[in-house]
């Protein structure tokens, strides 16, 4: 693996580049020609449901996720049987859906509506947030958004980190 100064330099040269060439950044590691985002993977960074097809599969249902059976003989044999092949499952906390919120949304380029947070909070998010704003250059909101600005994406795993609930 390079060392941290490289990773970065790599980093930014290929977002210049990307950037450059009409590719526009919607996420830290991903870009793409206009409007042509990839919606299969927004679906999880945006904590919407989605279902899960396929040993291994992983599903979400706006409360609980779950996954299918890994070995492909149960798999099969339990669809033979008329049953799901479901291996097991954890119902998500509101604490939850937060974090992951705030872990895959500060991910977008557009970052995360306030208004979502607020779904998973008994409290006032603003009070949870303007601290940590002031913390962290870059952190902001925008329209909105709570979202990164500039080289803070570098910190973004960091950053989300430090606005995680308990």
């Amino acid at each position: 693996m390079p060392n941290e100064e490289t990773d970065i330099s790599m980093y930014q040269h290929s977002m210049h580049y990307l950037t450059e060439n009409q590719f526009e950044q919607y996420e830290i590691s991903n870009f793409c020609k206009k409007d042509h985002q990839c919606l299969h993977n927004l679906h999880y960074w945006e904590l919407e449901p989605y279902y899960a097809f396929g040993p291994s599969a992983h599903g979400y249902d706006g409360s609980k996720r779950y996954w299918n059976v890994k070995n492909l003989d149960k798999y099969f044999s339990l669809i033979s049987d008329g049953n799901l092949p479901l291996d097991n499952e954890e119902r998500l906390t509101d604490i939850n859906r937060f974090n992951e919120l705030i872990f895959n949304g500060l991910r977008l380029s557009k970052g995360i509506p306030i208004k979502q947070l607020t779904q998973y909070l008994d409290g006032n998010v603003q009070d949870i947030l303007e601290p940590k704003i002031h913390k962290w250059s870059g952190l902001d909101i925008c329209n909105g958004h709570l979202l990164l600005k500039g080289n803070s994406i570098l910190l973004a795993d960091e950053i989300a980190t430090d606005l995680f609930l308990d």
